[in-house]
């Protein structure tokens, strides 16, 4: 209570010494009194020190305060810039990461559509085909001085025929998928099971064999070679589901060939370790 009178008074004196001043201060071509011009100089006295405490105490403050909310505000600025800046670093990493990968997708596509350029391989023509109910086998010329290796697939507009077995001078044996001994992994096209396809004896018909419970296989779904076993490589044709049947853990059924071997009057010889290697 005390401060607040002494205030109260101050301000008081200052008032009364501001009003003692108007008329001075509306009339300024009249004569000062000196009882005026001392009573200006005493209220000039007493405004000074608030002045003073105002420019030295309270203005910085304001302007501290000032500072500190602009500071805030640019802190604020500053965490939603980074959180831009991590979202559109972590779309960057998405985007680059994308980007490789299609690369390596596109180098994957070329070297697996190199096994489909006929470039690479051998046209050689069928001399003859020997089916039995224990053997079926074709004779196709070229041999050793053509560069043929046992191991080689032969193929026909992009469907499996066989694999050589034997290599002379100048012809081979081709072991056809037809062949009881035969033996090829393949998966459906449509639902992706796989399974293996033996050979019957029949030039018309496969077997398809070891199609788990769990993937069953559909009906006029087309079989292609799925490449396990490192045996033929993957993506040749090999025959359409006909029917199939299972016994509670596998499943098994009939395929039928894509194409009479007995037709052929020429064949494409491939060598499959070139599959194995990329470039």
């Amino acid at each position: 209570m005390r401060w607040s009178r002494v205030v109260l008074a101050g301000v008081s004196v200052i008032f009364g010494i501001m009003v003692w001043s108007l008329p001075s201060f509306f009339n300024r071509n009249a004569p000062l009194d000196p009882a005026y011009r001392t009573m200006n100089e005493i209220g000039s006295c007493c405004i000074y020190p608030f002045l003073y405490v105002h420019a030295t105490f309270i203005k910085p403050y304001h302007m501290l305060c000032h500072g500190l909310e602009q500071y805030g505000d640019l802190l604020r600025k500053h965490e939603k810039l980074s959180e831009s800046y991590n979202a559109l670093q972590g779309n960057y990493i998405a985007l680059q990461a994308t980007a490789t990968y299609a690369r390596d997708v596109e180098k994957e596509l070329e070297w697996f559509k190199k096994r489909f350029d006929t470039v690479t391989g051998h046209i050689v023509p069928v001399m003859g085909i020997h089916c039995s109910e224990r053997q079926h086998t074709m004779l196709i010329e070229g041999g050793t001085s053509q560069g043929f290796e046992k191991g080689m697939i032969v193929l026909a507009d992009n469907l499996l025929v066989g694999k050589i077995t034997t290599v002379y001078p100048w012809y081979s044996v081709v072991q056809l998928i037809t062949d009881p001994a035969s033996c090829v992994s393949v998966y459906g096209v449509g639902s992706g099971a796989h399974g293996i396809v033996r050979g019957t004896g029949s030039q018309e018909n496969l077997c398809l064999e070891r199609v788990d419970h769990l993937s069953p296989v559909q009906e006029r779904e087309l079989l292609l070679s799925s490449g396990d076993g490192l045996v033929v490589p993957r993506g040749y044709g090999v025959g359409l589901v006909e029917q199939y049947s299972s016994d509670g853990l596998y499943y098994t059924g009939s395929v039928k060939m894509l194409q009479r071997i007995t037709d052929l009057k020429t064949c494409l010889v491939f060598d499959r370790n070139n599959f194995l290697k990329r470039s």
